[in-house]
């Protein structure tokens, strides 16, 4: 349209459009549509000069840099940093306005010799349109969005930031309202018939993890709304996985990468094994309970459920393994070759004792009352000690 008079033309495919004749310029061009008003912007302009011959005019929409100078303002020479731009809605497609998005991520730094960790954020209020942008995020990195508001609220996602502006679109619900979500876990690397993975562990942020079937199947209970899942398995890469809209109504299939392994290499031991000696005296004592290596080849693999069957105070949760003693039932110390390692806390501490399950050749039990001094546990639980040599 022109400013001032009534000729409104509306473009084609090919966003061309015609107002009619007109012998000379002096006037000013505006175009207006839908997207601008989403992204917080006014309309088009462009001021034709008197000196127009009809030529045809161009209006061109915003670009990348001038979309962060709009919202994010004038930055620094050299400053490295990105916008993040986005929509929220409701689970109807309502815009959700008055949210509070917020991006947070890490950065390390080296100082006095000591590597530490700070966290940033930066954070903007979703408007009228639901849109919002977050200015300064780091370039290359991935950060972890969140939007709140007084009844309604997004869960955590994880988002990879490039150069210029990022889109994203997210979904914002009550907390209380919750869904049901059933999916398979595969391996990625199989054919067409893609193999089910079992014992993965499915996790949310703020729910307990749940557990694939030996199918690989899962059916897990999640808030209405913008949330993704961790998944997690022995052999396999850590994947996070964005929960599919509700709307979709298809089996949720999450493939996972196989870890790339070298071959097997096999070390044979020539001398005399002294821990293997001293593990026999310690058993012929009879303060703890002890299971041989041949014991442990009667399994075809060690897992924390194999664990249980083999010592009656072990109770097996998921890749957890924990003892039945005088205090309920507790984390133990564990200790590998004679180290102490800690007590299994984390989920990376969980993955790694599946691993040394599976190296073992001679594993030692102790309540906390009992066990020798060098294999004491200072929590009061007990001790877990696993031979590899």
């Amino acid at each position: 349209m022109i400013r001032g008079e009534s000729r409104i033309a509306v473009t084609d495919a090919a966003g061309r459009f015609d107002l009619g004749p007109r012998t000379s310029g002096g006037f000013v061009l505006m175009a207006w549509y839908a997207g601008l008003d989403t992204l917080g912007l006014d309309a088009l302009v462009r001021e034709v000069p008197s000196s127009w011959l009809g030529a045809p005019v161009t209006l061109s929409t915003p670009t990348i840099a001038s979309l962060r100078i709009w919202h994010c303002g004038g930055e620094p020479e050299g400053e490295e940093g990105s916008v993040l731009m986005g929509l929220i809605a409701d689970r109807f497609g309502a815009p959700n306005r008055g949210l509070e998005v917020t991006a947070v991520w890490s950065e390390f730094r080296i100082e006095r010799g000591v590597l530490k960790r700070t966290e940033f954020a930066t954070a903007d209020t979703s408007d009228a349109n639901g849109f919002f942008a977050l200015c300064g995020v780091p370039v290359g990195e991935s950060v972890r969005v969140v939007a709140r508001g007084p009844d309604s609220k997004t869960g955590e996602l994880r988002v990879s930031v490039g150069t210029g502006a990022n889109w994203i679109r997210l979904v914002a619900a009550a907390a209380a309202e919750r869904r049901e979500v059933a999916g398979r876990v595969v391996d990625a690397d199989t054919s067409a018939t893609r193999n089910g993975i079992g014992a993965a562990e499915i996790s949310l942020s703020g729910s307990a993890p749940a557990y694939t079937d030996s199918l690989g199947r899962f059916q897990i209970v999640v808030p209405i709304g913008s949330a993704e899942v961790e998944v997690r398995a022995i052999g396999y890469q850590p994947f996070r996985a964005a929960i599919p809209d509700e709307r979709t109504g298809e089996m949720w299939e999450i493939p996972l990468q196989r870890i790339t392994a070298l071959d097997t290499v096999r070390i044979v031991e020539r001398l005399p094994n002294r821990w293997q000696e001293e593990f026999e005296e310690r058993r012929k004592m009879g303060l703890g309970r002890f299971a041989t290596d041949s014991m442990l080849r009667r399994f075809p693999r060690m897992t924390a459920q194999a664990l249980g069957s083999l010592f009656p105070n072990v109770v097996a949760v998921g890749l957890a393994v924990k003892i039945r003693g005088s205090m309920g039932i507790c984390d133990p110390r564990v200790f590998e070759d004679g180290a102490d390692m800690g007590v299994v806390r984390t989920q990376d501490d969980r993955l790694n004792l599946q691993r040394l399950l599976e190296r073992a050749k001679r594993i030692e039990i102790y309540s906390a009352s009992f066990a020798p001094p060098r294999f004491a546990d200072f929590n009061g639980c007990g001790s877990l000690v696993i031979w590899t040599r």
